[in-house]
């Protein structure tokens, strides 16, 4: 069965939140996204009960981020100056998708088009330039240990590790008084400590997934100014702690990592969508 044709839109609530909390985007009525954000939560539970395998549920997962950030991308971008960056990112999504000879290639071009429209995000948030020095030398360091991949699985770590990266910009950008700092940087060390402990590639995957979950969680919070959904951050994080300890094998780790990812952005979406 071809799961990967029925993939579309993820998990774009990361910086919906974001860019709103900051004031910059465009001011929308109440639910204007709600549909939107309804028909990813819809793709990903009907791709996942489509899935024959763990490694489609994994694709699957990252396939709905990419959709996602492409939306609140667009939502960003009330200039169209990036207009053409977001259609590049969506393009070579769908091309190195009809590409891809399996599965576990799919998964690295859901993992490396996560990371480009983080990037994306990431400049549309700095207005003043300040971190562009660091998304460059993020995306600098993609492509850099791309090149040195033997495996489609390093390049899997790959683009988990800079998605983690990516999103610490992004924490920080939101990060205006420096409340956040630590658990930043907390995040930070847990990824370096635990790829220094992984003993096997699939391992540091899941490393970089969980962490991936664990930042997003800083970003929501930080979005969260009254507390509003602080219940629903914590559940995301209580099944990420409660999938883990039922997984038998790391792959089922990598999927609660995928999974939990996406249920954390809908949080941050749906937050920013009734907020405006």
């Amino acid at each position: 069965m071809n799961v990967r044709k029925n993939f579309r839109q993820k998990a774009a609530s990361i910086v919906l939140g974001v860019f709103i909390g900051l004031g910059i985007c465009n001011t929308v009525s109440a639910g204007t996204y709600a549909s939107q954000i309804d028909e990813v939560m819809s793709d990903q539970s009907f791709n996942d009960t489509m899935s024959n395998t763990v490694f489609q549920q994994i694709s699957n997962g990252g396939y709905r981020t990419v959709d996602m950030l492409a939306i609140i991308a667009r939502e960003l971008d009330d200039t169209g100056d990036y207009g053409s960056a977001i259609d590049s990112v969506m393009s070579d999504k769908s091309f190195n998708d009809t590409m891809s000879d399996t599965v576990y290639q799919q998964i690295s071009n859901g993992s490396y088009r996560t990371v480009d429209m983080l990037a994306i995000i990431a400049r549309e948030l700095d207005a003043d330039g300040q971190y562009a020095s660091q998304i460059d030398e993020v995306m600098s360091d993609k492509s850099f240990h791309d090149t040195m991949s033997d495996t489609v699985y390093q390049q899997i770590s790959n683009g988990g590790y800079r998605t983690v990266d990516m999103l610490a910009i992004i924490a920080r950008e939101l990060d205006v008084d420096g409340q956040y700092a630590s658990q930043i940087d907390s995040v930070m060390s847990d990824m370096s400590f635990n790829d220094t402990m992984s003993d096997t590639i699939y391992q540091q995957i899941s490393n970089g997934g969980y962490r991936t979950v664990d930042m997003l969680a800083i970003i929501a919070r930080e979005l969260d100014s009254d507390g509003s959904y602080s219940s629903q951050i914590d559940s995301v994080l209580s099944d990420k702690s409660f999938h883990d300890t039922m997984a038998d094998t790391v792959q089922q780790q990598i999927v609660n990592g995928r999974y939990r990812t996406v249920e954390m952005l809908e949080i941050i979406a749906r937050e920013k969508d009734v907020s405006e």
